[in-house]
């Protein structure tokens, strides 16, 4: 029994590995061909699972409408807007993932409790996995070299090895400049709140090392990522004031302490891996002058629309990161490019129902402020370049969803 429990442990978090960072170096093609028959072959010998699956009226609509966008962007590349039919297939991927992310919730609660608390830990320790290959890339040159030439993405090498951009892309995952550090990002966000909460020193140290080590991770990559942890540290010590909650306002100003102290005491700033970090500082202390500089000139300068009504509301099918002689990697313009605003907006519509009780499950467990910043540093990776399709986010939003939608009257004393 023992050996069997370990074997599926072993199973569940190789599973969940694969599904939420679907790495590029085993094959040439996307791992979700490979992960969905598996999840598909788990459902059908799980006839119980599979029905409790495809009822739920949440995750059929899912279903459904991803269903649809796929629809809609294949017209589009039958009228001969070629750029739609990658995009049409990755509302495919999403179904799938969606699969996938069904069959992680069943074979994690075979063996772990059903409380939130739990699995936000579950996927700590995910991440933690993950932390071991950032360090071996980080330690082995040789090592991280061969993970971005085996790259299924082209130009990963080129862009991680860009030296005016700084080096980057350490780890084993695939969005390596954007999903991946924002991933790390939340979960550090996670991690934090955890090290807030815990009683035991030993679990605080623990989450404060695992905190550290998410935000290097972070670091190394993408600066985006910093973003859900620089919210929470300047908005929670204002509400844990505001509550008079004096333990956890202590706790939070020590934990700001640390990191500097850490950085100016190891003089790390001065490292060749800190360059866009003290890069993005410079650019914040010009805004702050009033200079709008470096990525928010940028995306200042992503912000345009189209010209014609009918290409605003209904799109154009054409990917416009990249483009000339206008490009915009902003997720939104991306959006309004490819399949218009109407659209955009009927997909934001009922994404905002899908993660519903997601967001009232975090909000009741975990308090209104790790809850608006959590869904606020979604909003602005939408804002900096996240669109809806399968990554580290997706990937792991779609799988926290699905556990709350299923798990969400056993949590709360609500019912959805």
């Amino acid at each position: 029994m023992r050996i069997s429990l370990i074997a599926q442990k072993i199973f569940l978090y190789i599973y969940t590995f694969l599904f939420i960072f679907n790495p590029s170096i085993f094959s040439k093609i996307n791992l979700v061909f490979l992960l969905s028959p598996l999840a598909i072959l788990f459902l059908l010998l799980s006839p119980l699972s599979y029905k409790n699956y495809l009822s739920n009226k949440r995750v059929f609509l899912f279903i459904i409408v991803n269903f649809l966008f796929f629809i809609l962007l294949f017209y589009y590349y039958l009228t001969g807007a070629l750029d739609s039919l990658p995009r049409a297939y990755s509302f495919i991927f999403l179904i799938l993932n969606s699969i996938c992310a069904m069959t992680v919730y069943f074979l994690y609660q075979r063996i772990y409790d059903k409380e939130i608390s739990s699995v936000m830990n579950f996927i700590l320790r995910v991440a933690g996995i993950q932390i071991i290959f950032v360090i071996l890339t980080l330690w082995l040159p040789g090592f991280r070299e061969w993970v971005l030439l085996s790259a299924r993405e082209e130009g990963v090498y080129n862009i991680a090895n860009d030296l005016g951009s700084g080096l980057r892309s350490y780890g084993l995952a695939s969005g390596y400049t954007s999903s991946f550090p924002m991933f790390m990002g939340i979960c550090s966000l996670i991690s934090i709140y955890f090290f807030n909460i815990s009683r035991s020193i030993i679990s605080k140290i623990k989450y404060l090392i695992l905190t550290m080590l998410l935000l290097l991770s972070v670091i190394l990559n993408a600066r985006i990522g910093l973003f859900p942890i620089v919210i929470w540290t300047v908005l929670s010590p204002l509400y844990y004031l505001y509550r008079r909650n004096i333990k956890l306002l202590f706790l939070m100003l020590i934990f700001v302490s640390i990191i500097p102290y850490f950085l100016m005491k190891y003089n790390v700033l001065n490292s060749e891996l800190f360059f866009r970090l003290n890069q993005g500082i410079e650019e914040i202390i010009q805004l702050v002058n009033g200079n709008i500089t470096g990525n928010f000139k940028a995306l200042y300068d992503m912000w345009f629309f189209p010209e014609n009504a009918l290409d605003l509301f209904f799109g154009q099918g054409i990917n416009i990161v990249g483009a000339n002689p206008n490009s915009s990697d902003i997720g939104f313009i991306q959006d309004i490019y490819m399949y218009g605003l109407i659209p955009t907006f009927l997909l934001i519509t009922f994404l905002i129902y899908f993660f519903k009780p997601l967001s009232m499950l975090m909000r009741k467990k975990f308090g209104i402020i790790f809850n608006f910043v959590f869904f606020l540093s979604l909003i602005a990776y939408y804002m900096k370049g996240m669109i809806f399709y399968s990554n580290e986010v997706v990937n792991t939003l779609i799988f926290l969803a699905v556990f709350a939608i299923f798990t969400y009257k056993k949590n709360t004393n609500y019912i959805i």
